[in-house]
């Protein structure tokens, strides 16, 4: 079973994504937070196989979580799911080590 964590602060969004991998594909043990502070504690206290995270989150957002979880941590794979994918956003998250990028357009901060 392949353990996932994911990070985000929109809760019908989040309701989506964990029954989507949980019911629909199956083989997934899904944590989830709704803020980057609470992904990061997450993620020590069980070291997930994988991260799916938002970037905007209030108390700490997605970079700041990718980059502290680098510091330690470069081979968990981490992908952003976020509206923001501009070439800016995606610059940015690939310097501080996101794997890769799933645009989402069911978020409301999508733009």
């Amino acid at each position: 079973m392949i353990r996932l964590l994911l990070v985000e602060d929109d809760a019908n969004l989040c309701y989506i994504i964990r029954g989507g991998l949980e019911d629909m594909i199956g083989g997934y043990e899904i944590m989830t937070a709704d803020n980057g502070e609470a992904g990061l504690r997450i993620w020590k206290e069980t070291h997930p196989d994988v991260i799916v995270a938002d970037i905007e989150m209030p108390v700490m957002d997605g970079y700041e979580m990718v980059r502290r979880i680098r510091e330690t941590d470069d081979v968990t794979p981490i992908l952003f799911t976020s509206g923001r994918v501009s070439p800016k956003d995606v610059v940015k998250g690939y310097e501080l080590g996101v794997n890769n990028y799933i645009k989402t357009l069911l978020s409301r901060k999508s733009g």
